[in-house]
């Protein structure tokens, strides 16, 4: 009944924790649960809250590295562990995206962010990490998806129910990834679970096209979501839980950037966007296979970016 947000504070060199309890209408810092940031500005972190309200983060750093906390039981207590370094040995890193999930007697999560490569120019990279009961952090192996220019992240989930996006669907937590890279092309990978292990699959290429500037992603229980913007137009594509099909969808008309993507009780897609200084917001509508019209839902400013996981009832 808590909602968290995470605020990246430049001018003070801290990422700052602020929560509600009625729903967004009243919000207080826990500066007792800040922590103390030197990274770049922008979306260079990512927070998750797991079934058991454990919360994970993951962070670059001016190092450069990128950084990985968790704190056990968030609304009960404040003190985040010490950093893990995920990663070094690259020149850079940023657009972190985790999820985190009960494993065995314990928990993983699974990291996807964008580092900066001597040679390639950019990468695509996933690492999980593993948390034991006693709170034991260990890094895991990293894989690298992409090499070249203009990648980005699109974001990483795993196969949850699609009333609880912290709910093990069947035991099985899959994992579904996707990025952009070359500026033009749009990839999915699906990592298969099987007895406490995960095997890639084959990485397929969603969309190719004059333009993919950016693109969201999340698993809503039967699916694979993925909504893209080729600098013009919304587009969504489908990929079904067991990698076999890929689903195109008619476009959904005219928003420039996107900034999130979130679905509801009833698997509609939600479209947040926006267009010049205006915030706008777009709905696929399930029972009819139809889009809904283009709303403006804020004016007269500019729109870097926004994260959107959770619904109640139908309301984003």
């Amino acid at each position: 009944g808590r909602m968290w947000v995470a605020v990246g504070n430049d001018g003070s060199n801290k990422i700052e924790m602020w929560y509600s309890d009625d729903s967004g209408a009243t919000w207080t810092e826990n500066t007792a649960a800040e922590i103390t940031w030197t990274g770049a500005a922008g979306a260079n972190f990512a927070l998750f809250i797991d079934a058991d309200d454990h919360a994970h983060i993951v962070y670059d750093t001016s190092s450069p590295s990128i950084e990985y906390r968790r704190n056990k039981s968030i609304s009960t207590t404040s003190a985040w562990s010490a950093a893990t370094s995920v990663d070094t040995v690259d020149l850079g890193y940023s657009l972190p995206d985790l999820v985190a999930h009960r494993e065995g007697t314990g928990w993983k999560a699974h990291l996807l962010y964008k580092a900066n490569t001597a040679g390639p120019g950019e990468s695509m990279k996933y690492t999980p990490i593993t948390i034991t009961s006693a709170d034991a952090i260990t890094v895991g192996t990293k894989t690298t998806f992409a090499s070249g220019n203009a990648v980005s992240t699109g974001g990483i989930d795993f196969h949850h129910t699609s009333t609880d996006e912290k709910a093990i669907q069947s035991s099985t937590p899959h994992l579904y990834m996707v990025w952009t890279e070359s500026s033009n092309l749009v990839k999915f990978a699906k990592y298969t679970y099987s007895g406490g292990t995960w095997t890639a699959g084959t990485v397929r290429t969603i969309y190719y096209g004059a333009a993919a500037p950016g693109a969201q992603m999340v698993f809503d229980g039967t699916r694979v979501v993925i909504t893209l913007t080729d600098g013009a137009n919304i587009g969504l594509y489908e990929r079904d839980a067991a990698d076999t099909t890929t689903t195109t969808r008619a476009g959904g008309g005219t928003i420039p950037t996107l900034l999130a993507t979130a679905y509801d009780a009833d698997q509609n897609v939600w479209v947040i966007g926006a267009s010049a200084t205006d915030l706008k917001g777009l709905q696929w509508i399930r029972a009819t296979n139809t889009w809904g019209s283009i709303q403006t839902l804020d004016t007269d400013s500019p729109y870097l970016g926004i994260a959107l996981r959770r619904y109640a009832g139908n309301t984003i």
